[in-house]
């Protein structure tokens, strides 16, 4: 969470297990992709237009099923063939990849670049 601190200051809010007590459970419950959708200052309408960032394999499933707009981050030493080998086949077209928050395109989803 320290690195990219320009990034992270762009965001409304950043959820993470611990830091709030209703999330009891971590991944695969969803309710921290749930909490978080509740933390906006304007809670989203829509829950698929929340948008998540997510590292890991079965967060990208959890996020998934939500319904919510995922973005796979890659892991830095994760060559390009292999990023969508462990999500479910059925859920590879639901995400959109990138090589690390830096890289990602916040317009493609209709977010203002940062």
């Amino acid at each position: 969470m320290k690195n990219h601190q320009n990034i992270w200051e762009k965001l409304d809010h950043v959820v993470t297990l611990g830091d709030y007590p209703e999330v009891l459970y971590g991944k695969p419950n969803l309710d921290i992709f749930l909490i978080a959708a509740r933390r906006f200052s304007s809670p989203p309408k829509d829950i698929n237009t929340v948008l998540v960032f997510e590292d890991s394999p079965l967060g990208i499933e959890e996020a998934i099923a939500t319904g919510m707009q995922t973005v796979r981050v890659s892991q830095p030493d994760e060559p390009p063939e292999d990023a969508s080998e462990s999500i479910a086949s059925s859920d590879k077209n639901c995400v959109t990849r990138c090589k690390g928050l830096a890289d990602n395109q916040p317009q493609l989803f209709g977010i203002p670049a940062f």
